[in-house]
């Protein structure tokens, strides 16, 4: 038996993505997860855009929303 969290982390990688949130910064970012991290008990998701750019994009994000495509 896996843990929840990691199981999670697992079946995202490689998975294209849209990723939107109603944060300070606004995002919305299309890409696909290559990896994941951990910083305590956060997922950080690292997105990597159609350009070539890396965005991690943590699970307590506000008002975070994804659509897989």
């Amino acid at each position: 038996m896996v843990e929840y969290k990691e199981y999670l982390k697992e079946h995202f990688k490689g998975k294209a993505v849209h990723f939107k949130c109603d944060c300070l910064f606004g995002l919305d970012s299309k890409g696909v997860i290559v990896d994941t991290e951990s910083i305590g008990t956060e997922i950080i998701y690292i997105l990597k855009t159609k350009d070539g750019k890396y965005i991690k994009v943590g699970e307590n994000t506000p008002g975070l929303r994804i659509e897989f495509l």
